[in-house]
């Protein structure tokens, strides 16, 4: 009885898993064409999403005067309360693009990873 009603499940299980490869596959050969994406997943931690993600994010690089200013466009400054001689510093903002920062967290959080290894 179990088998019966189990069988269903596992073979819609395994059409979604070849999908899904299919899928993966996809991303990745579109990625390995990409210049951009390419030099950008020879760092630890940079797949090819995250490459993907960061190309569509910043998609013209030439709005910003320095790499320093991408940080601050994504969200990912500290978040400052100032009154007289009180200078609070807090979370990070926030603004800007949510998987982007997603995923340059992810890829952080990878790269931390290797490094105490």
């Amino acid at each position: 009885m179990l088998e019966t009603a189990a069988d269903p499940i596992l073979r819609a299980r395994a059409a979604l898993r070849n999908e899904l490869a299919g899928l993966e596959k996809l991303v990745r050969d579109h990625a390995k064409s990409d210049p951009i994406c390419r030099l950008m997943m020879t760092m630890p931690g940079v797949g090819a999403i995250v490459a993907l993600t960061a190309k569509s994010a910043i998609d013209d690089p030439e709005r910003f005067r320095s790499s320093k200013d991408v940080g601050p466009w994504a969200g990912l400054t500290q978040r400052r309360k100032q009154s007289g001689e009180r200078d609070v510093i807090g979370q990070i903002t926030r603004t800007g693009d949510a998987g982007l920062r997603t995923a340059l967290y992810q890829a952080a959080t990878v790269m931390l990873i290797l490094a105490r290894g």
